[in-house]
Parts: C-alpha cells; structure tokens; sequence
C-alpha cells in the first residue's frame, strides 16, 4: 500500500523529512511520496523546500499543496496528481 508523509513546507522541514525517510526505512517502511503544505505563516524556505529534498530523496515524488479548505482543495492539480500516483 502507497504511504505519503505529509509536513509543513517551512524552516525544518528538510530536516524533519529526512529524519522521517531514514526512521521508517530503517523499520522496512518506504514512503512513496511527500507532500509538502503552505504553512499559515511562511517563512523564506517556503515554497523552495520540494526543490531542495529532491537532492536528498529522488526519485521520491514530491507534491506541493496551497494551505486551503479541504473543498478548496478537492480540485487542487497537486492533490489529484498524488491521487493518481497513489491509486496505480
């Protein structure tokens, strides 16, 4: 079964999805995508962090969400793409 880890896309997120990748690794976990959501106060690393993990996790998908309603979202390209990728 496809697993996503899902993080705030702000200052430590780097940190805190690698520690994540390599603890669940570790226990023969392996994430199949990560998705990143706007925090409500962005920072300066906000919106370059899927950028930066790419170096670290390829060919990891990676997925950027806006932070929104869940009915906001419901179209939202970057969700129905991890919904296709997920699904197969």
């Amino acid at each position: 079964m496809p697993t996503s880890l899902v993080a705030p896309d702000r200052l430590g997120v780097l940190h805190d999805v690698l520690a994540a990748t390599r603890a669940a690794a570790s226990v023969g976990l392996a994430f199949s995508a990560v998705v990143l959501v706007a925090p409500e106060a962005p920072d300066p690393s906000t919106g370059r962090n899927a950028l930066e993990l790419l170096l670290f996790i390829a060919p990891m998908l990676i997925y950027e969400l806006p932070r929104a309603s869940v009915t906001d979202l419901t179209g939202h390209s970057s969700l129905v793409a991890l919904a296709r990728a997920i699904s197969t």
